[in-house]
């Protein structure tokens, strides 16, 4: 717990008052690799990664969803679930945590490239009883995404 929420936490006690509890979310980001803007700057991470940490933060701040766990992938293919192990450790630990809700994608191309590959993981998702929050439209779909199994 960071000083902010303890703080957060003491002065809600002292009023008899319990913490918020937000459904509990996990943020999934993820670029294609470093670039060379990206080696210049010499940060641990791709730029694009804060960038989208940002939007998929606030996409679940908009939609009162609390962000436990992160999951980043530099260098996987969004076109397939084989290519993809940070994808794949996602869903294993939603599996292992039916407490989760909500996965949050800060754009459409980090969830799928293909209308495949997007109706393949909503089948996964699905099964796992999770939401899929897309911040932006979502090519396939049309519209802004908030599915469950692919319905928006």
């Amino acid at each position: 717990m960071n000083g902010l929420s303890q703080l957060m936490t003491v002065s809600l006690a002292r009023r008899g008052e319990t913490e918020p509890t937000f459904p509990p979310g996990v943020l999934f980001l993820s670029v294609a690799g470093f670039t060379a803007a990206d080696n210049a700057a010499g940060g641990r991470e791709p730029i694009k990664i804060g960038l989208q940490r940002e939007a998929g933060y606030r996409t679940a701040l908009q939609r009162g969803i609390g962000i436990v766990k992160e999951f980043a992938e530099v260098g996987g293919s969004a076109n397939s679930l084989r290519n993809r192990p940070a994808l794949r450790r996602l869903l294993a630990y939603l599996k292992s945590h039916p407490e989760i809700s909500h996965v949050v994608f800060p754009g459409p191309h980090r969830f799928a490239r293909t209308r495949e590959h997007a109706a393949l993981l909503n089948q996964h998702f699905t099964r796992l009883n999770v939401l899929v929050l897309i911040a932006g439209p979502d090519p396939h779909l049309g519209t802004p995404v908030r599915t469950r199994g692919g319905q928006p």
